[in-house]
């Protein structure tokens, strides 16, 4: 069971990832959306001080997590398990989605839950982001 979970929500992790596409597609290019906006506003609303429900924060932490380890063709368990043998074959494209959540302030965010979230789950789960992040020794 806990395996279709994380199955479906790769699935969905990669409609988030390809929004540009789908949006387009549906849109006939009039109304795109961008992976760089949806991202944003995951982070926005995960930040410490939201009032958004803190189960929903974990989740948005997850699918912020989840745009680096995809890239990680068929390795379903989270960044902190990988052997460097597991992920080095994709290392080009997990630095390029970590330049891209870095430049939409996904650094900030980490250091801020794991500065001031009293909630340890969300702690975790930014450890988990923090993490993916470092990756490869990415600085």
């Amino acid at each position: 069971m806990q395996q279709e979970f994380e199955r479906e929500f790769e699935g969905l992790v990669k409609h988030i990832i390809q929004i540009q596409i789908y949006s387009e597609k549906a849109f006939e290019g009039t109304n795109t959306l961008d992976v760089k906006e949806i991202i944003n506003a995951l982070i926005k609303i995960s930040a410490y001080n939201s009032d958004i429900d803190k189960n929903l924060r974990i989740v948005c932490l997850k699918v912020i997590r989840k745009v680096v380890e995809q890239e990680n063709k068929g390795a379903t368990q989270p960044a902190f398990k990988w052997e460097t043998e597991d992920w080095a074959h994709f290392r080009v494209q997990i630095k390029q989605q970590q330049k891209m959540l870095i430049s939409l302030g996904v650094i900030e965010l980490i250091c801020d839950l794991i500065a001031y979230e009293p909630k340890l789950s969300i702690k975790e789960e930014a450890m988990n982001v923090a993490v993916a992040m470092l990756l490869g020794g990415n600085n």
